[in-house]
């Protein structure tokens, strides 16, 4: 039996949340780019608007030099998507283990991620490395971008809508970086330089009476909105001579959330009372400054989305899964029954948005599954 009233929550539990090795500070990041300049230097007002951004640190796949002075191309996409997948199977054991859950138990795999364009993709990889059931649902997401990681866990509530008791496992892994054109020096691709980072987050999602342990929210009422006449204002482009993808932006991409406003209305009119907390995706000082602005909350009210933008940079469809677990492990955050917001905006543009309900889970269950040597299996 289909159940699709707002209300109908899923159980989303505590992403996991892995970031690759190599890291560099906002200052390498700018000295690096500046390779591409004749004098060797990132121009003073470029270097500005790239420090505006706020990122102080991130991580990446590869060597920040490579990156910034080779690039990433197609000819090393299939490398690429390999060690994202790698990272994304640890992240998927941690997120498991913490539910516990066996493999054999997932009954359906999402994976978001726009890395690399490769066949298999990182989904069929995590089949195979999880060692999770053959037959098991999987829906690959390649073109959403940073929308990705609540519209992850939204096919989840769907897929438990027609499946109930369905335990669902929902992984984001992206690597930015392989937009980032060496060559290109306009300013979107200098201030896309100075965002992105690279990183990897799963959660599992399961239905509310199916308690696992651990902290984590009822996710309801999701909102999808395909922002009107904003086709344009993020885009992916292709350096012809190279064959590198980059990541590109109009003057107008920052507004998206003020025209989606008006969409936005009826749907957080519902329920008037203000939101007790808000998981959203930052984009960018900003997007934030302006989603505040719809939300009508304050910076405080997302530090974690501020705090993640400076510590990880931009992740795509990763961050919001970011913001979430740091949301959950905030002790001056959220408490059981305080209900909250999560939203996230990616290309198209497209706003995703749920409501979130604060639950806390018993450290352990009955029955279900095992423990043995930091793997979970089910009982014989």
């Amino acid at each position: 039996m289909r159940r699709e009233a707002e209300d109908f929550a899923v159980r989303v539990h505590r992403p996991v949340f892995r970031a690759p090795q190599h890291t560099a500070t906002i200052d390498e990041v700018i000295e690096l780019a500046g390779t591409a300049f004749e004098s060797g230097l990132v121009p003073k007002a470029a270097a500005r608007v790239m420090r505006s951004t706020g990122v102080e640190t991130r991580a990446f796949v590869r060597p920040a030099k490579e990156l910034f002075t080779v690039g990433s191309g197609p000819a090393l996409w299939r490398e690429t998507v390999e060690l994202m997948a790698a990272l994304a199977h640890d992240a998927a054991v941690s997120a498991l283990a913490a539910a516990q859950l066996a493999p054999e138990d997932v009954d359906a795999l999402v994976v978001t991620s726009v890395t690399g364009w490769v066949m298999p993709g990182v989904d069929a990889r995590l089949i195979h490395s999880l060692g999770l059931r053959p037959t098991v649902r999987r829906l690959p997401v390649a073109t959403i971008g940073c929308a990705g990681g609540l519209f992850g866990l939204v096919r989840a509530r769907e897929q438990i809508a027609v499946e109930p008791g369905a335990r669902i496992l929902v992984v984001a892994a992206e690597a930015f970086s392989i937009s980032f054109q060496p060559g290109n020096i306009s300013m979107p691709a200098m201030i896309y330089k100075a965002l992105g980072g690279d990183g990897v987050a799963a959660a599992v999602v399961t239905d509310t009476d199916d308690v696992r342990p651990g902290p984590a929210v009822e996710l309801s009422d999701p909102l999808e909105l395909l922002v009107p006449d904003t086709a344009e204002d993020y885009r992916l482009t292709v350096d012809e001579p190279t064959g590198h993808i980059g990541f590109t932006s109009t003057a107008e991409a920052p507004y998206a959330i003020l025209k989606a406003a008006p969409h936005l209305s009826p749907w957080l009119g519902r329920r008037p009372t203000p939101p007790a907390f808000v998981v959203a995706h930052h984009g960018g000082p900003a997007i934030l400054e302006r989603t505040a602005s719809v939300l009508d909350c304050d910076r405080e009210t997302l530090r974690h989305s501020w705090d993640s933008l400076r510590e990880w940079g931009n992740m795509s469809s990763v961050s919001v899964l970011d913001v979430l677990a740091r949301t959950l492990d905030d002790p001056a955050g959220p408490q059981p029954g305080e209900e909250g917001l999560m939203l996230s905006i990616g290309p198209g543009v497209t706003i995703e948005a749920a409501r979130l309900r604060c639950v806390e889970a018993p450290a352990t269950v009955d029955g279900g599954s095992n423990f043995n040597n930091g793997v979970f299996s089910k009982h014989d």
